[in-house]
């Protein structure tokens, strides 16, 4: 008999156990769920808590000290409930505030007692990063129904504060932005104004087709339109009209029937919305102008059909937390072409700008034990490659400096404003002076940062040499990285005598960065 043989089989990783918080303008809500690889998140634990940020930000300005307290009590209940699941380690929570707390006059204060009470570090997030948790959001439902992935999608989130708004053609960002229009800030504003009911709805109507109007101003034009919902009360709006339809990852609505629910929920006293949909007294307020928005969008887009999504910003989270914070490619592709898009705007040099940032990425690769950066950076060098020129559309004259204003103040999808900030100060040392200490933008930067983009702006620096008469001379070049210098070896060109001169100039911050020269050299084309 053959001896038997043990069979060895691989043990499989347990899920991780991760937690997200985030803190609204009616309720602060944490969801506890395990994160598989590959599978979706499976929902352990949520807890939903009423708290009155939106009515005192929107109202007065800042949060008042018994809103802060209340909000201490919920973190507290939070901390409590993690502590159950044995989640301790500060990596495997992540906890976020919108608009309510960032517009706040105090929201520091309420940050700082939340965590010396129940030690959750709550972060304030901004638009651009709330655009992204949207996208990672949606994303699963995007390729559990394709038919969602083409042609023309957008995709709304109306908050009590804010409004997110993505639109996607065949599946590709097409514009990522938040608006500042929601229903509890449009309720707030129109709180005081003492009309008949109807009267009070023609005025709340009007305030909403208003604020509609930019959110869907880019479609306006087009005949085939698909529209998804997300938010809480869309999702309630949908439970109330298609009882068990959220074992799905959407459902479709007419737009008629869910115009007859808006009707008969904007008749109902809101202490009566209370007792029927078991809402805290502060989001049956809001319920009202969110239905409103929520038929009047498709309505003004003259579609008769709606999707209500089941996912929301905590599946985003989840989603982020799950891959760790890195951006897979699907991602960054998204970034890239939003970049592209914003290029053209500027009438860029396309070719140029494509060829710097395929140079850069090769640097990039080759530097990598030298910069010891993540690979999110290096989608980071090539938006600021792809963008290094835009300045040229105000001013050839210092252009470099036009560059960095153009990209803070556009909206790159999926980079935060820190991204931003880093991705504009890249540009902005691509040519001419170095980083000095007196240039204060750059020392305000955190030291970590400083030289994130000193080492970004080494490379691209290089790069653009390598491209000097704008015409994509140099093909296929070959880096080599020696210890005291990074030879780029080009073999297609009899004479780069242009480019040797621009690489020698522009090598003076990458010499002084990481201590080795970059050398073009010419070498021999290989043989067939």
């Amino acid at each position: 008999m053959k001896p038997e043989t043990k069979t060895h089989q691989k043990k499989s990783t347990p899920p991780a156990i991760r937690a997200v918080i985030d803190i609204g303008a009616t309720a602060a809500r944490m969801m506890i769920a395990e994160i598989d690889s590959g599978n979706p998140a499976r929902t352990l634990e949520f807890l939903e808590q009423s708290v009155n940020l939106g009515r005192d930000t929107f109202s007065s300005g800042k949060i008042s000290s018994e809103t802060i307290e209340a909000c201490v009590r919920v973190c507290r209940d939070f901390s409590e409930m993690l502590r159950q699941y044995q989640i301790t380690d500060p990596a495997c929570v992540r906890a976020v505030a919108t608009s309510a707390v960032a517009e706040a006059a105090n929201s520091d204060v309420l940050l700082d007692r939340i965590f010396m009470a129940s030690g959750i570090n709550v972060e304030v997030i901004d638009t651009a990063e709330i655009n992204r948790l949207t996208y990672f959001s949606i994303l699963p439902l995007l390729q559990m129904d394709p038919s969602l992935c083409k042609g023309n999608l957008l995709a709304v989130e109306v908050g009590g504060g804010n409004t997110t708004a993505l639109g996607l053609r065949d599946g590709t960002v097409l514009f990522a932005h938040t608006y500042r229009f929601g229903s509890f800030r449009t309720r707030e504003m129109l709180e005081d104004v003492y009309l008949p009911t109807a009267r009070f709805r023609d005025l709340i109507e009007g305030e909403i087709r208003t604020g509609i109007r930019p959110i869907i101003e880019p479609f306006a034009n087009e005949k085939e339109m698909k529209i998804l919902i997300l938010g809480g009360d869309a999702r309630l709006a949908a439970d109330q009209i298609k009882p068990g339809w959220n074992s799905r990852p959407s459902v479709s609505l007419r737009v008629s029937t869910l115009a007859r629910f808006t009707d008969q929920s904007l008749e109902m006293p809101v202490e009566e919305l209370v007792k029927e949909y078991h809402l805290p007294f502060a989001a049956a307020e809001s319920l009202g102008p969110a239905l409103l928005v929520m038929q009047s969008i498709p309505q003004m887009l003259n579609c008769k059909t709606v999707y209500i999504g089941a996912s929301s910003m905590r599946d985003g989270l989840l989603q982020e937390m799950a891959a760790g914070g890195a951006w897979d490619e699907r991602f960054t592709q998204q970034i890239i072409h939003s970049a592209v898009e914003i290029g053209r705007r500027y009438q860029f040099d396309q070719d140029h700008a494509e060829n710097v940032a395929a140079r850069a990425r090769d640097i990039f690769r080759v530097m990598q034990d030298e910069h010891k950066m993540l690979p999110r950076y290096e989608t980071i060098l090539t938006v600021a490659a792809l963008l290094h020129d835009i300045g040229t559309f105000i001013s050839n004259r210092s252009h470099h400096k036009h560059s960095r204003y153009l990209i803070e103040n556009s909206d790159i999808f999926g980079l935060s404003q820190q991204d931003r900030t880093i991705t504009a100060l890249t540009v902005r040392y691509h040519r001419s002076a170095l980083p000095r200490s007196t240039h204060t933008d750059y020392t305000r930067l955190t030291r970590v940062n400083r030289l994130r983009v000193s080492k970004l702006a080494a490379i691209l620096r290089v790069a653009d040499g390598l491209d000097r008469g704008h015409v994509q001379r140099i093909r296929n070049p070959q880096f080599l990285l020696f210890p005291d210098r990074l030879q780029i070896g080009v073999s297609n060109l009899r004479d780069c005598a242009v480019e040797e001169i621009a690489v020698s100039e522009k090598s003076d911050l990458f010499e002084q960065v990481y201590g080795k020269r970059a050398l073009l050299v010419k070498r021999s084309p290989r043989r067939k």
